[in-house]
């Protein structure tokens, strides 16, 4: 499968990266997310790296490769074209600094159309800005991923508040290398979330 399939262009993204999301930088472009969303999850990181700010495809530095792994290993070969993985933040920040509030409100609409089109029944979220994003009105701020990761948490989403269903959120430290003691945990986040999966194809969550 070619890489970058779920690109911009696919999703119909309206991207306000040249309009104040403070992001907008010479050779920065906005990256969508890549996979099939055959399986109905979600794998979602904080921003492109510099590597994928080069190449223009999500999930292909070192922590991506570890989840692009992980994922291959617990869904079988070619896992990872079968689920979508994509980021809160379409652009690479600066010296990987991260999104800002602002940022974050100026590209989350993208990111919505993404949950639009896959529908999925679980997103997987990387690391404590996305945990944040996804479930954080719920929690003590801030969040401490240690108290959060490996537990269930139901959001109901709709579109236009018409067509609505409820995902699984499922909090995961973020897969950068210096995270390595914590690699054991997120392929356990990656089998649950496979379990959930499999259960929501029968009937939906």
């Amino acid at each position: 499968m070619e890489r970058g399939r779920g690109s911009l262009k696919d999703c119909s993204f309206d991207c306000n990266y040249k309009s104040g999301c403070g992001i907008t930088r010479i050779n920065v472009v906005p990256i969508g997310g890549d996979g099939s969303g055959q399986i109905n999850i979600m794998f979602v990181g904080r921003d492109p790296g510099n590597n994928e700010n080069i190449q223009k495809v999500p999930f292909v530095g070192d922590a991506g490769k570890f989840i692009r792994m992980t994922i291959n290993a617990v869904f079988g070969e070619n896992g990872e074209d079968k689920v979508f993985i994509t980021n809160l933040v379409k652009c690479h920040t600066e010296n990987n600094i991260g999104p800002n509030e602002l940022d974050v409100k100026h590209c989350a609409g993208n990111l919505r159309r993404e949950i639009a089109r896959v529908r999925p029944a679980v997103v997987v979220a990387l690391g404590e800005t996305v945990s944040s994003y996804f479930i954080g009105r719920f929690l003590p701020t801030p969040i401490k991923m240690k108290s959060i990761v490996g537990k269930r948490y139901i959001v109901k989403y709709s579109i236009n508040k018409v067509d609505e269903w409820k995902m699984i959120i499922l909090p995961c430290y973020h897969p950068s290398p210096r995270n390595i003691q914590y690699y054991s945990q997120i392929r356990d986040v990656v089998k649950d979330a496979k379990r959930i999966s499999e259960i929501s194809q029968v009937t939906r969550i």
